[in-house]
């Protein structure tokens, strides 16, 4: 699992190798190590959750492309800190192919609702639990999920 703890800035470099693997196009200098492949998707395990705008975060809608899971909640700085790099690869036009989600583990929808607004972000949040944080096996926030065109957990 990629778990960068205030390093969110390496991220975007996962995305890039997770893009320009497979890709006919021209090729994408990225310094960051080889994407490994995996024999199976998630081990069965999913996301699958209602964003606070109704729309549905799920891994196996998005099959096909690139998906970014970001956990994270209202109260982490670290994970405020990292909004940039993630607003700045979801406007990015040469990334479209890339799926962008935070997982709010708070407990309070309000805060989170309050969040989203202030900080406008242009990908879904939705509200997750320490259920689905255990399942994913996320100790630290933020913890940022890469999973491939094929639905494959990048680690």
């Amino acid at each position: 699992m990629l778990k960068l703890y205030n390093c969110q800035c390496l991220t975007p470099l996962v995305v890039l190798s997770v893009l320009s693997s497979g890709c006919a196009s021209a090729p994408v200098a990225v310094s960051a190590p080889a994407v490994p492949r995996c024999e199976r998707p998630v081990d069965g395990r999913s996301i699958e959750l209602v964003a606070l705008d109704g729309s549905l975060v799920s891994l196996s809608a998005w099959r096909g492309k690139v998906v970014v899971i970001d956990f994270m909640a209202s109260w982490c700085h670290p994970c405020v800190e990292a909004l940039p790099h993630f607003v700045e690869m979801a406007g990015d036009p040469a990334l479209g192919d890339v799926r962008i989600a935070f997982v709010g583990i708070d407990d309070d929808r309000d805060l989170l609702a309050g969040f989203a607004r202030k900080h406008a972000l242009p990908f879904r949040l939705a509200e997750g639990d320490a259920a689905l944080a255990v399942a994913w096996e996320v100790s630290v926030l933020p913890t940022t999920l890469v999973f491939d065109r094929s639905g494959c957990l990048v680690e």
